[in-house]
């Protein structure tokens, strides 16, 4: 269940919840949980630069934050056995910055340039001792200038960042970090994608009456998209311990 609000400040919230039925043989358990989140995207600056029939630049940005809480329930029990396992809770929070600068005429409207910036920081909310374990105060072990803003993993925080530059609608470049100091994970992520609409998109520039061809008009709406991305694992202090690459294609007609 969710909802969102759009009066120039975006906003949503969502609800969901899970019933949860586990057999392993003879033994069974069941249960519930539940989960929410909530954004909130705001525009910063927007500036224009055009003449009276509207051709020109304008620059625009925004800024969006976001929180939710994962897995609120009991723990979960198997019939028969004399012990109880605590569901996942953990509690995200994100920032979000992005950037955009377009260039219109009467004839058409391109991006000429857009810049992404995302942080991400994750705390698992459990904390285990000898006599069992406990649910922790949300975010309780976050340090906004270690895990926030400088992206470090420490106190069990997962931090999580990414960075994403695209050209013409056409061209993108991305990086992305993953440090999670408590399982001594690290990812360093770079990717790049080639959106074969974007150039069609352009056209109008040069040729104003190719605006005006069904072709044209179908290839812009239409995406054929490439997409390739490598990672690099490391583990503890080790580093490169391998790689994984991935190329993708989509079509898309309609």
């Amino acid at each position: 269940m969710g909802f969102a609000l759009d009066f120039g400040i975006k906003a949503g919230f969502g609800l969901s919840y899970k019933q949860i039925d586990s057999n392993l043989g003879l033994y069974r358990a069941k249960t519930g949980n539940l989960s929410f989140g909530l954004f909130t995207q705001v525009p910063v600056f927007q500036s224009s630069l055009a003449d009276d029939k509207q051709n020109g630049f304008q620059f625009k940005s925004d800024a969006t934050l976001g929180f939710s809480l994962n897995n609120m329930g009991a723990g979960v029990s198997y019939s028969g056995v004399n012990q109880t396992d605590p569901q996942p809770r953990a509690a995200l929070l994100g920032v979000g910055l992005h950037g955009k600068l377009e260039y219109q005429t009467q004839n058409a409207k391109i991006e000429i340039i857009s810049l992404q910036a995302q942080r991400e920081v994750e705390d698992f909310l459990i904390k285990r001792d000898v006599t069992g374990y406990s649910y922790q105060t949300v975010l309780s072990d976050l340090n906004v200038i270690d895990n926030f803003i400088l992206g470090k993993s420490r106190n069990g925080i997962i931090t999580k960042t990414g960075l994403e530059l695209e050209l013409l609608s056409a061209l993108s470049i991305s990086r992305g970090k993953y440090r999670d100091n408590q399982g001594r994970l690290t990812f360093n992520t770079f990717g790049f994608g080639v959106d074969f609409g974007g150039f069609f998109r352009l056209l109008p520039f040069w040729d104003p009456s190719s605006q005006s061809s069904a072709i044209v008009k179908f290839f812009q709406k239409s995406h054929l998209r490439y997409q390739f991305s490598r990672d690099d694992l490391g583990f503890g202090n080790q580093t490169n311990l391998g790689d994984r690459t991935y190329h993708g294609l989509s079509i898309s007609l309609f």
